[in-house]
């Protein structure tokens, strides 16, 4: 998702979070086989996943139009690649929380914004993963085969690629985390175009559109 967090829901110690993804037929199946990928460990249906106490306070959420509350909880998590499993700070969402997410999320927003006064900042799932060279350095998600590429070191995107899309950081303009976004010529919402020159007319000044 476009969170920076792992977030589980409550009374998952002693299942797998292959079960938990599979109670809910609605979410997409293409989420359901990356979650079932990333998070498939050694005797998956058999560990009892043990929480402890990571030393964040819970914070008060709202995701789409329900409040809830999160519990930062610290647990091993068993990645395929054992050089970048490791424990970690995650979430645990409340029950009201639990029924709007739908089931655990998985955040794939590596940067925080340290200077940020907006949220309590928590440790990122990518962030955590690894050290050194084999810390997370980029990603690939391949929608046809149902799989998501974690990557250590040098970016697995070539340089000059064509199919790569320019990034633009946020953060400096206060954004709490480096979310994924790119310059585009225009957005259509509802059937209506806006165009930067458009968006300039009412606020008379030149504006980029940002998606």
């Amino acid at each position: 998702t476009g969170s920076p967090y792992l977030v589980i829901s409550d009374g998952m110690e002693y299942a797998s979070f292959v079960d938990e993804v599979t109670i809910d037929q609605k979410r997409s199946p293409l989420i359901h086989e990356i979650i079932n990928n990333i998070l498939e460990g050694v005797g998956i249906d058999s560990i009892q996943y043990k929480l402890k106490e990571s030393g964040y306070d819970a914070t008060e959420e709202i995701y789409g139009s329900q409040r809830g509350s999160i519990a930062w909880k610290e647990s091993h998590v068993q990645i395929r690649d054992e050089r970048i499993s490791n424990d970690i700070v995650l979430g645990v969402l409340d029950n009201a929380l639990t029924k709007e997410a739908g089931g655990p999320l998985l955040g794939l927003v590596k940067r925080s914004n340290s200077q940020s006064e907006k949220i309590q900042l928590r440790p990122t799932f990518l962030g955590q993963g690894g050290h050194g060279n084999n810390s997370v350095s980029s990603f690939m998600i391949d929608s046809p085969n149902r799989e998501l590429l974690l990557a250590g070191g040098k970016s697995i995107i070539p340089p000059g690629a064509k199919s790569a899309i320019p990034l633009l950081d946020l953060r400096p303009l206060g954004d709490f985390v480096e979310h994924y976004a790119c310059q585009v010529e225009k957005l259509v919402l509802n059937g209506k175009e806006f165009t930067p020159d458009s968006i300039g007319l009412n606020l008379n000044q030149n504006r980029s559109i940002v998606a």
